[in-house]
């Protein structure tokens, strides 16, 4: 149906079918979200640029990695509370003459 997919993507549409009104089988195609997208923005300029511009988007806002510092401070603040939990765990059991 489709060469372009199928030379970019190397896959076809995949043929399915459905019941109608009728109780008849009907052909239609059974596309994936990312098949139904290529087909929505190929007769459309303004949301194909629309999408483009939002996976550019959503690319910049996942490439962002915490920096050094930020997770030296995350670490530091886990052992820290690690730690006041394990001092708070000992003297409660030496209350109790546990240890």
């Amino acid at each position: 149906m489709e060469p372009a997919w199928e030379k970019t993507a190397g896959l076809k549409f995949q043929l399915g079918s459905y019941k109608d009104l009728n109780g008849q089988l009907r052909p239609c195609y059974s596309l994936t979200k990312t098949e139904c997208l290529y087909i929505a923005t190929k007769f459309n300029d303004e949301a194909r640029a629309k999408l483009v511009l939002r996976w550019q988007e959503l690319h910049v806002s996942c490439t962002r990695f915490p920096d050094t510092y930020e997770i030296i401070s995350y670490l530091s603040q886990k052992a820290f509370r690690f730690n006041v939990y394990i001092l708070l765990k000992k003297k409660s059991l030496k209350r109790l003459k546990l240890i």
